[in-house]
């Protein structure tokens, strides 16, 4: 996922971001925290069923609503397929032009 993005030309992003909130502790998987936006990758082991869904949901929910952060998720098709659009999910959040994919 890191070089998908450093390939776009986005900033380099801080890997395992720590927030503390309200006494509880969140790890955002690579977050730009100047621009409070992160991308997380949801992989099928375990971000495929209900349960977890509902909990990455509310987790994002709740940080997205009480601290203002925005997320991009990525997943298996979004980050090894040929689909740019992660990519330019995170640019267009972060006002970032990104370069084209050339593989």
């Amino acid at each position: 996922m890191g070089c998908r993005m450093l390939d776009a030309g986005l900033p380099r992003p801080a890997i395992a971001h720590h927030i503390v909130h309200r006494g509880r502790n969140y790890w955002l998987d690579s977050a730009f925290v100047e621009r409070k936006v992160a991308a997380e990758y949801d992989g099928r082991e375990f971000h495929s069923d209900e349960g977890d869904v509902a909990h990455d949901g509310g987790r994002r929910g709740q940080i997205a609503h009480e601290l203002g952060w925005a997320f991009v998720i990525g997943t298996r098709e979004r980050i090894f397929g040929t689909d740019d659009s992660f990519e330019r999910e995170l640019g267009d959040l972060m006002s970032v032009r990104v370069r084209p994919r050339t593989w």
